[in-house]
């Protein structure tokens, strides 16, 4: 019981008790520390996103990728889909520009020309606008129909190797070329002839003297060169309009019976001596 009296060994029973105190604290900060510390481990476990599993895979993936059978139908669709765009780009592939050939001129009014020169007083009055009719043959050489917004015709006239503007032509409204075949139509056109535009008094007197007004030069045929320039559906978004060009061959339009009150001396007199 002497060392309960003892202060030395008292004093080293309180520190020593003081450090199982100390001890036992960090013991115990150390614990909860160490709880805290998987606790949060384990919260963070449950909000972690997991892998997909397999059957969300195979909702994800494609319906060609789930089986060899589902695969094989999406290459045949496939196939079939560029076999489909193949026979459709084949037919609809232009092969050319539809041939436009002449076959001959109808005149609206027989009495047009008549009726205009009675009022030729003098050259300036020479004014003459002659409707007519191109009757045209189109072969199409396409698996399919061609449908023609418009044609815009331009007529030349050729004097002394130059060629005059005649007259101009476009469709009334659009023409559907059927496909690998022929297809006949009118294109309306007017003749025109006005002394006081240069060329245009020479290519008059020609078409005076081919109709047999004018002696000394041989009756026949008028021609005339023309420039077609085709607006076809198919392609004139692309901003392609084909122009083609002819020549047409057509008798005189001028009947001499119905210009028997028509002073034609007179009017050929000013047309190559320049008399008004």
């Amino acid at each position: 019981m002497s060392h309960i009296n003892n202060p030395a060994k008292k004093g080293f029973l309180n520190l020593r008790d003081e450090e199982g105190n100390h001890e036992h604290q960090y013991q115990n900060y150390h614990t909860q520390q160490t709880s805290g510390h998987n606790d949060y481990d384990y919260n963070r476990q449950q909000y972690e996103l997991s892998p997909p599993s397999e059957k969300a895979r195979k909702r994800r993936c494609c319906c060609c990728c789930q089986s060899r059978s589902s695969k094989i139908g999406c290459c045949v669709v496939l196939l079939l889909i560029l076999a489909g765009i193949g026979v459709a780009a084949y037919f609809c592939w232009p092969r050319g520009v539809p041939q436009v050939d002449f076959k001959n001129v109808t005149f609206d009014d027989p009495n047009q020309i008549k009726n205009q020169l009675l009022t030729v007083k003098s050259l300036s009055d020479i004014n003459l606008k002659i409707d007519a009719k191109l009757n045209l043959h189109v072969e199409n050489p396409n698996y399919i129909g061609i449908k023609m917004k418009n044609i815009a015709v331009v007529g030349k006239y050729t004097v002394n190797k130059q060629d005059v503007k005649v007259g101009t032509g476009a469709l009334v409204q659009p023409v559907s070329f059927q496909a690998k075949g022929a297809t006949d139509f009118q294109l309306p056109f007017t003749l025109v002839y006005n002394a006081t535009e240069p060329g245009s008094s020479q290519a008059l007197t020609d078409l005076l003297g081919k109709c047999g007004f004018i002696n000394g030069v041989p009756k026949g045929k008028i021609n005339i060169k023309y420039d077609a320039t085709l607006d076809i559906s198919l392609i004139s978004w692309t901003g392609y309009k084909p122009t083609i060009s002819n020549n047409v061959d057509f008798d005189c339009p001028i009947d001499s019976n119905s210009l028997a009150s028509v002073d034609i001396p007179s009017i050929v007199g000013m047309l190559t001596g320049g008399k008004s």
